[in-house]
């Protein structure tokens, strides 16, 4: 008797999940060492207007 060969949803968004806060600690870490408190205001601001169109779109 075979086995079903395991291709789960949540394995895939686990990996794509961990994969993305690495990229964004990599990112924020080289934020830290580099930009102002005026780039860090905008960085956070352009996130926030990309998140809340994601979202817009997804609903």
């Amino acid at each position: 008797m075979k086995r079903k060969p395991y291709t789960s949803l949540w394995r895939r968004l686990d990996k794509r999940f961990l994969g993305s806060v690495l990229i964004a600690v990599g990112i924020a870490t080289l934020a830290y060492m580099f930009l102002p408190v005026t780039g860090w205001i905008a960085l956070i601001g352009i996130v926030l207007i990309f998140l809340g169109y994601k979202l817009f779109c997804n609903y």
